[in-house]
């Protein structure tokens, strides 16, 4: 019945996704990636021309009953700047730097069947 009950908490958060929205005139492509709110860490992969910014934007689940309730900095990039506003977050890259980089948030939601927080791994190959 527990192992049930942990399976069904699993699969509502199977159903979050973290949506990534560009500008039109935007480099940054993000690695699609699902993640459970059970203290998990999960990595992805993005890329974007140097100074360019990547957008994304979390989105509620209404019908599961999924709201997401924290965003955090978890990790703050070394070329680039990380910034958090309500159910968003953005990272830029330093003009003129190419290379590496990497940064995590921590993304905290409720659902009917309980709450938690993961946190989500970004590294960035900036061009």
């Amino acid at each position: 019945m527990v192992a049930a009950m942990h399976v069904r908490f699993c699969l509502a958060f199977s159903f979050l996704t973290l949506v990534t929205t560009t500008p039109v005139l935007a480099s940054c492509v993000t690695n699609n990636f699902r993640f459970y709110t059970r203290g998990d860490d999960v990595t992805t992969n993005e890329s974007l021309s140097s100074g360019d910014t990547c957008f994304h934007t979390l989105r509620n689940y209404a019908p599961m009953g999924n709201t997401f309730r924290q965003i955090a900095i978890s990790k703050n990039p070394g070329h680039g700047k990380l910034t958090i506003g309500g159910s968003n977050f953005q990272y830029r890259s330093n003009q003129g730097y190419r290379g590496s980089d990497s940064y995590a948030v921590k993304i905290c939601m409720e659902s009917p069947r309980g709450s938690g927080c993961s946190t989500v791994a970004f590294n960035a190959d900036i061009n």
